[in-house]
């Protein structure tokens, strides 16, 4: 079938191309995609648009008309080499038609040249697992696609309709104007693959630096937490409630940033988070959209004040941050420097065996001391410590 454009044609083909020459500018696959799709939506007259790109052993497969149990049958049929970035299919028509895609370099295909293909190799395609399981489904009937491939890997764009000869072009010829994107779809291919290297070495530079940092999407998603932070927080026994402090925070910039209240100065420029270990100030900024691909992103900081008194206890999710007990309230509670060192141990909730290890004494002496700090708080239980401390303080 010969191939004849109108100007309306053009216009849309024209606007698909741009579309897909976006991830020059912007490297998140989502949202540019999404566009990506309704432009040829738009081109082929409300056809089903999908990419498939590999993530380590898994391939990815996105889409409007992919939802999740289509997505679930599509990765349950396939895979990826996580060296090569190579498709890998486990239905044995699909695997034959690899070896020959490959082989001749097919870059362009429409179904029935597919099932062409495996007829002659004694395999009927329209029977196939993939076909009847997976694309079918997924509103994948008379389909075409590209397959382009870079170092990173190979990528597929796959277009199909709900029923078959609803198209603008219909069957075949959706493969010659698919060849007429190939150049951009290429193109957006080796950007999208150039992408993981930078995000690569964007995340060994942050886990480089001594900052101890948290990034969070919009979608209160955790992009990273890099090496310094997850050192410092090693041996906290309430890291669960710092790092929820740390993703509230992120929250709470978002929030601020979409009321009127952040043009009045609302939001806090740190935040401290009191735990029986250690004093943390968080702080809050947005993260470059840029780097990690995502409009909202925001980057917490994490900081361990080492010259403040020592802190007693960590807020559970969603109560008040307290200030740290000073020596002073301690003190007043009628506790020697080395029974206020003890209550500060006790806070913790350590057992006897590594209060005596972290005073430097025998298990009988921590004993001993921890009789003495009990009956001078008035405690009955260890673990009523920690409130009476922070009682101390009101």
């Amino acid at each position: 079938m010969s191939l004849h454009l109108t100007h309306e044609d053009t216009t849309h083909l024209g606007a698909a191309v741009e579309a897909l020459l976006a991830p020059s500018v912007g490297p998140d696959p989502i949202p540019w995609w999404t566009e990506v799709e309704e432009r040829l939506r738009t081109l082929f007259g409300g056809a089903n648009a999908m990419i498939t790109w590999p993530e380590g052993q898994r391939l990815r497969y996105f889409g409007r008309s992919v939802d999740d149990d289509a997505e679930r049958r599509l990765e349950a049929l396939s895979a990826a080499d996580p060296e090569t970035g190579l498709h890998i299919n486990f239905d044995p028509g699909v695997v034959a038609w690899f070896e020959h895609r490959r082989a001749h370099r097919i870059e362009v295909w429409h179904e029935s040249d597919n099932f062409r293909v495996m007829n002659a190799m004694g395999i009927d395609g329209q029977r196939g697992l993939f076909y009847n399981e997976g694309l079918l489904p997924a509103g994948f009937k008379d389909c075409s696609g590209t397959t382009t491939t870079v170092r990173g890997g190979e990528m597929f764009l796959t277009l199909g309709y709900d029923r078959r000869g609803h198209g603008r072009f219909g069957g075949p010829t959706d493969a010659e104007v698919l060849r007429m994107l190939l150049p951009a779809i290429r193109t957006a291919h080796h950007a999208l693959s150039s992408f993981g290297p930078r995000q690569a070495a964007l995340l060994a530079t942050i886990d480089a630096v001594r900052d101890a940092l948290l990034i969070v999407g919009p979608d209160r998603r955790e992009l990273h937490r890099n090496v310094a932070l997850r050192e410092a927080l090693a041996g906290e026994p309430a890291r669960d409630d710092v790092v929820g402090a740390m993703h509230t925070m992120a929250h709470d910039l978002r929030a601020l940033r979409r009321s009127a209240a952040a043009a009045a100065g609302a939001l806090r420029p740190s935040l401290a988070v009191i735990t029986p270990l250690a004093r943390y100030t968080l702080r809050a900024t947005y993260a470059s959209a840029l780097l990690w691909g995502v409009e909202g992103a925001v980057q917490v900081s994490l900081e361990i004040d080492a010259t403040a008194p020592t802190t007693l206890v960590a807020p559970s999710a969603g109560t008040s941050v307290r200030d740290a007990v000073p020596a002073a309230a301690l003190q007043a509670l009628g506790l020697t420097t080395r029974e206020a060192e003890v209550a500060q141990l006790l806070a913790r909730r350590l057992r006897n065996a590594e209060l005596a290890a972290a005073l430097g004494v025998s298990a009988h002496t921590a004993r001993h001391h921890t009789e003495r700090v009990m009956a001078k708080l008035g405690v009955k239980r260890r673990s009523e410590v920690a409130a009476t401390l922070l009682g101390a303080v009101g």
